[in-house]
């Protein structure tokens, strides 16, 4: 079902009567947006020449093997009879993370779960079109080598090789950057001449572009806790007007000034944007914070620092999804003490649950569990959560290389390329044709695909449905 035009400040009075309106949309959709002049301002750097993906291939395995020689040659020097092998298995994942999202592969799109808001691409004519028990390809991108995927709310986004963008799915909020059919693939367009997009990410009502030449490019709307924010709208102090926007849950990982309201009661528009809409520099003690991984859930932040390894978290933890061993919000960054001697890989936030890959193959969880988000707990009761990190143990199973979160549940990739799944399965978006929760993680039977051998390049998940980008295994 799709979203409601209601919303605290935007009546459906006012959606209707933006829609009439004749507004430039610079091709992301139809509310309206920022003046030409405005749009021109903010793209101060231009991809001069398109880059392609082989050069970007090579630039970022130059980088890391720099950072790699580095790495070993420092620990020579303090130790030379300590094991590499940590060092080893870390520069083995971010190689085949970087020969994932840049290599020469013919990625397939698959998608499964519920596509009532068209979310799974396959179009909304027949119910076999809406439920998809299994991994299904997208047939409408067959002609099209998909390099990576990432799934919003109830859309999702695809990125080919080329470095053109995909999107499909619920459009209310403008998250699909276009017009045109919402329930199959269309092409997002606007963006400047010899841009090539090389990452997408999607949040509940926005997606975001990132550019070769480090341009960011968003669209869609942005919400605080209480209802809808529309970017770039017409009238900020209406846009404004009855809403409460102090972020005390504390997800931007810095101190931001509370006091919103000037002497006579109004927004202070100036303190929102600076300080809570415009991105500013993180910090610890003092220092900017560098890391190598990050991931975020609905209202909370994962770090894993450049330095140690070290996992960090801040924002709402009403259910341990910090991972701090307690439920106190964190407005800054705080340390994940117990996973203080692992070396993080990757991390991902769901709503309220948190999942973090270690660079031996471990996957720790950590937050609210009662649909086995988890994949931990065997009997959890409403509202079960475990607020420090619970390591999840598959019989079988020697290491996973890659996960991916869910609102409520989540994915991983092993080793030897099969995919499990656990948490909310109602909506079928685990992929194991059944439509109840899994406690524990399950392997998807991709016999039941018919896609035959593959290699799974990158799983994701969201709201209600889940994707996979896999290509045909070679002998």
């Amino acid at each position: 079902m799709k979203r409601s035009r209601v919303d605290i400040g935007l009546s459906k009075e006012q959606y209707a009567d933006d829609e009439s309106k004749d507004e430039v949309t610079h091709g992301f959709g139809q509310h309206a947006k920022a003046s030409d002049e405005v749009m021109r301002g903010r793209r101060v750097v231009k991809a001069v020449v398109a880059s392609t993906r082989l050069t970007e291939l090579k630039r970022h395995t130059y980088a890391l093997n720099q950072s790699f020689y580095q790495g070993i040659k420092l620990q020579s020097s303090q130790n030379a009879k300590e094991s590499w092998l940590e060092n080893m298995k870390e520069y083995l994942s971010y190689a085949q993370e970087i020969d994932g999202r840049y290599g020469d592969h013919r990625g397939v799109l698959l998608t499964f779960g519920s596509g009532d808001c068209g979310q799974l691409g396959h179009g909304v004519e027949e119910d076999i079109d809406m439920c998809v028990k299994f991994p299904r390809p997208v047939q409408a991108l067959s002609m099209h080598r998909i390099a990576r995927v990432a799934c919003g709310g109830l859309h999702t986004m695809a990125l080919t090789h080329e470095g053109s963008v995909f999107t499909w799915g619920c459009n209310d909020d403008g998250a699909l950057g276009r017009i045109g059919d919402e329930n199959l693939p269309g092409q997002v367009t606007g963006f400047p001449e010899g841009t090539t997009i090389v990452t997408i990410v999607g949040g509940d009502c926005h997606t975001t572009a990132v550019a070769v030449d480090g341009s960011v490019f968003t669209w869609g709307s942005y919400k605080d806790k209480e209802g809808k924010l529309w970017c770039d709208g017409p009238s900020p102090n209406d846009t404004f007007k009855k809403k409460q926007v102090k972020r005390e849950m504390g997800n931007l990982g810095r101190p931001v000034s509370t006091e919103i309201r000037d002497a006579h009661g109004e927004y202070n528009l100036s303190v929102v944007f600076n300080d809570h809409l415009t991105p500013q520099l993180v910090k610890l003690n003092g220092k900017p914070f560098g890391c190598k991984a990050l991931g975020a859930g609905s209202y909370h932040s994962l770090f894993v620092a450049n330095d140690s390894g070290g996992i960090y978290s801040c924002g709402l933890n009403n259910y341990g999804q910090l991972g701090l061993g307690h439920d106190v919000n964190q407005t800054e960054l705080q340390l994940v003490e117990a996973l203080g001697s692992k070396n993080g890989l990757f991390v991902e936030g769901g709503t309220h649950h948190s999942v973090v890959l270690v660079t031996d193959g471990t996957l720790y969880t950590f937050g609210r569990g009662d649909s086995g988000q988890l994949g931990t707990l065997d009997d959890p009761g409403t509202g079960a959560f475990k607020d420090s990190p619970q390591e999840i143990k598959v019989p079988g199973v020697t290491g996973f290389r890659a996960v991916a979160c869910g609102s409520n549940h989540a994915l991983a990739v092993t080793d030897q390329d099969a995919i499990y799944s656990w948490g909310y399965g109602d909506m079928l978006a685990l992929g194991n044709g059944v439509e109840k929760d899994e406690l524990k993680p399950r392997r998807i039977d991709w016999t039941k695909t018919k896609f035959g051998a593959a290699k799974i390049l990158q799983v994701a998940a969201g709201g209600q449905h889940s994707a996979v980008v896999a290509e045909k295994a070679t002998k």
